[in-house]
């Protein structure tokens, strides 16, 4: 799917209304805009990878249980209402064994407007539930990107090793110098160099499992 949007316009207020589902192995979206509010992208399953996308919501907006790499993406959490907190992912996965997980890569993640109604700051992984969960923080840069006062969930990790690192570029995480290459859709096998961008994190590898 390239230079299309899709958007779920029913308001914060209704709750969970999914804008796009994407549940087909080796899929590839480029250019696409997906908005809505609360779960806009269910990314259910199998690969798929996003590259210079624009998404955005408000609670778990970017969910399911898919092995996703969004590169170049731009992530926009949007106000939510007075009572509700952003957050960004809510990956979905069960069981240890899976390989599945949420890689962003490069990314903006940024916000539509200040709070002003104490509602709160986005997170990553907001919805995720500890006892399925292994999250990883790799090589962050820009405001917000200290580990600091972070979560001390037990499969909470923060990865500095580029070897390390690598299990979750497009090249391995996805297979996807496989199979991207049919597809036209320009993508970066391994890691990018860290760069900075005004106010947002610029180089943002997340993973949860």
């Amino acid at each position: 799917m390239r230079d299309l949007t899709v958007e779920n316009t029913a308001g914060p207020e209704k709750h969970q209304a999914v804008a796009l589902r994407t549940d087909s192995d080796l899929s590839a979206y480029f250019s696409a805009e997906i908005a809505g509010y609360q779960d806009t992208l269910y990314a259910h399953s199998l690969r798929q990878f996003f590259r210079e996308c624009r998404i955005s919501g408000t609670i778990d907006f970017i969910f399911g249980n898919a092995a996703a790499v969004f590169q170049n993406c731009n992530i926009t959490a949007r106000r939510p209402l007075p009572h509700q907190k952003n957050s960004v992912t809510a990956h979905g996965r069960k069981y240890p064994d899976q390989n599945t997980g949420f890689s962003i890569h490069a990314c903006n993640i940024i916000f539509e407007e200040e709070d002003t109604t104490g509602g709160g700051m986005a997170a990553m992984g907001g919805g995720l539930r500890p006892e399925h969960s292994l999250l990883r923080r790799v090589y962050e840069h820009g405001p917000a990107s200290a580990v600091v006062g972070r979560v001390q969930w037990p499969g909470f990790h923060v990865i500095t090793d580029r070897q390390v690192a690598s299990n979750f570029t497009v090249g391995t995480f996805i297979d996807g110098d496989v199979w991207l290459p049919a597809t036209g859709v320009r993508y970066t096998a391994g890691l990018i160099e860290i760069m900075r961008h005004n106010n947002c994190l610029v180089f943002e590898k997340y993973t949860s499992f």
